[in-house]
């Protein structure tokens, strides 16, 4: 589960003039309706390396990697990629005359400064500038640009900046992860999107954070969405765990809203079995709360999968892993473990949006 509220605030409120839209509509118009465009309804299989690329005939889209890494020194660093697509009208003064929107955001997180670095830009759609496609694959907006350096999606490469940090990063290949039925995945009633993972992806490279440049390896995760229409016009946020754990990996989102709130979870077995998870088999607990300005984001949480005998506690590396975009929510490093246990044997990312301003 990602971020279309996010993704839609920024698009319509960072606008440049003739690159970007110029209204700046109502906030129940930021989700999309999904009028006129396919909608995600039954399941499709997922054609490769077709479907890595965009999907012009849906809404809204994105392509988005996280990762924890470790220093040569054994310093923890993170790290978020994401490049969104936005259908969008035509703007007539755009030499492209382009209906789709680009947008990237970019992050690295240091666990022992304790800081947090974001960056994003945005584009109407042009060639080599801000554009997704196969043949390579490749996702790009600003300096944020990913290209598979073969035939499919693996082997590929990262690499993006900004104020003060860059990122140069190779991925190998990930475990195929299909959400829901068979990649279709649904969000609220009557509102789902086509969402496949690869999770336990080798990650290696430079990241470079105010002048320095760090040796860095882990483990990443990639997330691609598309879709049409929101996630229903009472969702009011949601949290999203992206969970890498002795060779294992589970995600679980929730979207939040007063009439109840709806989650969904997939996970990965070490035997590489996937196992589909329904709000009636997640039990999630927030246990500790950080204040980021005038937001009050749970940072620290037990998840319980009884079905699965999965009982996990979380908590954020450091309380202050806020992206900064234009508007706020928070995305960063979480370690994982056993219930009860001294050893945090786990590492993964977590998202959250709606929190006091952040949508």
């Amino acid at each position: 589960m990602r971020k279309i509220i996010v993704m839609l605030v920024i698009l319509f409120s960072a606008c440049s003039p003739g690159r970007t839209p110029e209204h700046v509509p109502p906030i129940s118009e930021w989700m999309g309706s999904g009028a006129g465009y396919k909608k995600a309804e039954t399941p499709v299989p997922f054609v490769f390396p077709r479907d890595h690329g965009p999907h012009p005939e849906y809404e809204s889209e994105w392509w988005y990697f996280t990762g924890n890494l470790k220093t040569t020194e054994g310093e923890e660093l993170g790290y978020q990629f994401t490049v969104f697509r936005r259908a969008w009208q035509k703007d007539e003064q755009n030499i492209w005359n382009s209906p789709d929107v680009y947008m990237s955001h970019l992050a690295v997180s240091n666990a022992k400064t304790k800081k947090h670095y974001s960056a994003h830009a945005i584009s109407r759609a042009m060639p080599g500038i801000a554009e997704a496609g196969t043949n390579p694959v490749r996702f790009k907006a600003g300096s944020a640009v990913a290209v598979a350096e073969g035939n499919d999606f693996f082997p590929m490469r990262l690499k993006g900046s900004g104020e003060a940090f860059s990122i140069d990063l190779s991925l190998s290949q990930g475990r195929l992860l299909l959400h829901g039925d068979r990649g279709l995945s649904e969000k609220t009633p009557g509102h789902a999107s086509y969402y496949y993972s690869f999770v336990r992806i080798p990650v290696q490279g430079q990241i470079t954070i105010e002048g320095r440049e760090y040796n860095v390896s882990g483990t990443g995760w990639f997330d691609h969405e598309y879709f049409s229409g929101g996630i229903g016009t009472t969702g009011t946020g949601w949290d999203w765990f992206a969970i890498q754990q002795n060779d294992t990996a589970l995600m679980v989102f929730r979207v939040r809203s007063p009439q109840g709130n709806s989650m969904a979870g997939t996970y990965l077995s070490r035997d590489n079995e996937q196992t589909m998870l329904s709000g009636k088999d997640i039990v999630l607990t927030e246990k500790a709360y950080a204040e980021i300005a005038t937001r009050r984001y749970p940072t620290s949480w037990n998840i319980q999968i009884p079905r699965l005998g999965l009982q996990l506690e979380t908590e954020a590396l450091f309380a202050d892993q806020e992206m900064n975009v234009g508007i706020q929510y928070w995305e960063g490093m979480i370690r994982i473990r056993e219930y009860g246990q001294k050893d945090w044997s786990g590492r993964g990312y977590l998202e959250m949006t709606g929190y006091g301003g952040s949508h």
